[in-house]
C-alpha cells in the first residue's frame, strides 16, 4: 500500500530511542513506558509482553525464575555509556532488582555471557520468540509468584499529522494478534 514509504528501524536504549524522538529523528518508538512522558508525547498501548529471563543450561530445574533469586549472577543490560545509570535506575524502580548489572552491545554479545554464566538476560515475549541459543534455557520471571508483565507502545509526538504511523501502529498490532 505504501510503495515510496521508507522505513528504518533503530534499536537503542529507552534514553536513546525516546531522545531521538524528541529531537524528531524517528517518527515513532515502539518500547515499553518506562516513564512519563511529557506532553509533547502521544502514546497508544498495542499489546502486553511476558518477561522471560534467559540463563545458563542447569541454572535451574524449575519452570520460573522468581525475582528475589536473581542476586547470584549480574543482570545484562544492552545499553552503551552514559545511558546505563538511567537504565540500571528503571530496573531497580520497575522490577524491584537489587543485584548487580553487567552490560553488552548487542543481543548476541549477552548471550554469549549468559552462555558463560557471566549473566542473566531480561527478554519481553509477546506471543512469539526464537529458541534461545545453545548453552542458555529460558524461564518465566516471576515476582511474588506471578509472571512479571510489561506494556508495549507506539510513542509519537502529539499532533502530528502522519497517516503513516497510524497506518504503521495498525499493522503493527495486527500482525502481534495473528502470532
Amino acid at each position: 500500500r505504501y510503495k515510496n514509504l521508507d522505513i528504518r528501524m533503530y534499536s537503542g536504549s529507552h534514553e536513546e530511542l525516546y531522545g531521538m524522538l524528541s529531537d524528531r529523528r524517528v517518527d515513532v518508538v515502539f518500547n515499553d513506558q518506562w516513564q512519563i512522558l511529557s506532553d509533547d508525547f502521544e502514546s497508544h498501548l498495542i499489546d502486553k509482553a511476558t518477561t522471560f529471563i534467559e540463563v545458563p543450561q542447569e541454572y535451574t530445574n524449575e519452570d520460573c525464575v522468581e525475582l528475589k533469586h536473581i542476586d547470584d549472577l549480574p543482570l545484562i543490560l544492552l545499553c552503551r555509556g552514559k545511558y546505563t545509570l538511567s537504565e540500571e535506575e528503571h530496573y531497580r524502580k520497575a522490577i524491584g532488582y537489587n543485584g548487580a548489572f553487567a552490560y553488552a552491545r548487542t543481543l548476541e554479545e549477552a548471550r554469549y555471557l549468559v552462555a558463560g554464566q557471566q549473566g542473566l538476560l531480561l527478554l519481553d515475549c509477546f506471543k512469539y520468540l526464537t529458541d534461545p541459543m545453545p548453552g542458555i534455557e529460558r524461564k518465566v520471571l516471576t515476582n511474588h509468584g506471578k509472571s512479571i508483565e510489561r506494556h508495549y507502545y507506539f510513542i509519537s509526538q502529539r499532533n502530528q499529522n502522519n497517516s503513516y504511523i497510524v497506518a504503521l501502529r495498525d499493522m503493527f498490532r495486527q500482525v502481534l494478534e495473528e502470532l
